[in-house]
């Protein structure tokens, strides 16, 4: 992403890791999602685990479509 401010920022915790979502434009305007994982990407989640960062994920990615909405030019 460019170095301007993210459009959107997100943290959830999924068992013993934490995502960090951070969506903004890039330098040519498209729309970019990025997630970092702390202490690592995770590679041992269970099926529940799996569900319940996807609901995270899917809620926003909902928010950022619904900010774009809001906020293209008319």
């Amino acid at each position: 992403m460019s170095g301007e401010t993210p459009t959107l920022m997100r943290t959830w915790t999924v068992g013993r890791y934490t995502a960090e979502l951070t969506a903004g434009p890039t330098e040519t305007g498209v729309m970019n999602m990025v997630i970092d994982w702390s202490p690592h990407v995770p590679n041992d989640f269970t099926p529940s685990q799996i569900e319940e960062y996807r609901r995270h994920l899917a809620s926003a990615a909902a928010e950022l479509a619904e900010l774009a909405r809001n906020n293209r030019p008319k």
